[in-house]
């Protein structure tokens, strides 16, 4: 693993303001994380992990503080600069899918490309094809979101998020709405991801089982930072699913 952090906050304020209320969501909360690290953020409802998230995925800046991205100072960047330094280095996986359910598989994975340059545009259904095929949906690009279990569902999403080659993952609750195998299938997709493509990923849950399968776990309470707890001995997805009963998917 590299040391050069791919992602470093430095005192990292987030306030919003709610009617005559200033919420201050982020407290000064200093985070570094190198290239190829797979790491969990935990913390109750409320604690600044999702705002956390937001930072990082470029989805929102910061009140104050600095957030260097791999090398680049982004804490003050425009939001069509943020648009483009997100589409060409971070994919997003979500909880509820975020699918479009009149597509198909295939073109719910296509549309992070719409808004690349027309080179790629012009090859994007093969790279699709490829991203489906990595998630072991290759036979199922025809199918639409309600065709298809929550567990595939999720994976169309792993696919979409990998279309653009990024080089880091953010994932928000990416199993919350799905059983203990199919969370642990998806899991395992993930942990390949970091291994085999080096991506470095960061998982907000709110599960302890599930933050395991990660190296690092960082722990946030009232805005700030509580805990970051480094895992000698991550689970293996791949391992659990072994002792697992199989659930044959339609």
């Amino acid at each position: 693993m590299e040391s050069q952090p791919v992602i470093q906050l430095e005192g990292i304020r987030k306030t919003y303001l709610m009617g005559p209320t200033h919420v201050n969501a982020l407290k000064e909360a200093t985070i570094s994380i190198a290239r190829g690290e797979m790491v969990a953020i935990m913390g109750p409802s409320g604690s600044g992990k999702s705002t956390l998230l937001n930072i990082v995925g470029c989805l929102d800046g910061p009140t104050g503080g600095r957030y260097i991205l791999d090398g680049i100072n982004v804490s003050q960047m425009s939001k069509d600069d943020l648009a483009r330094v997100r589409n060409e280095k971070i994919g997003f996986i979500f909880q509820g899918f975020n699918l479009l359910s009149r597509a198909t598989a295939l073109d719910n994975v296509k549309l992070p490309l719409l808004y690349a340059d027309q080179q790629v545009v012009a090859d994007m259904d093969r790279k699709a094809m490829e991203s489906l095929s990595w998630v072991g949906l290759g036979g199922h690009s025809h199918h639409l979101p309600s065709q298809l279990s929550g567990g595939q569902q999720q994976r169309v999403a792993i696919a979409r998020a990998l279309i653009n080659n990024p080089s880091i993952i953010l994932a928000d609750e990416p199993t919350g709405a799905l059983d203990t195998r199919t969370s642990t299938e998806v899991v395992d997709i993930i942990q390949k991801l970091n291994i085999e493509k080096n991506i470095t990923v960061v998982m907000v849950t709110h599960e302890p089982i599930i933050a395991q399968y990660c190296r690092r776990i960082i722990r946030f309470r009232d805005g700030r930072v509580q805990d970051d707890q480094e895992i000698t001995r991550p689970r293996s997805a791949a391992e659990d699913l072994k002792s697992m009963p199989v659930e044959v998917e339609e």
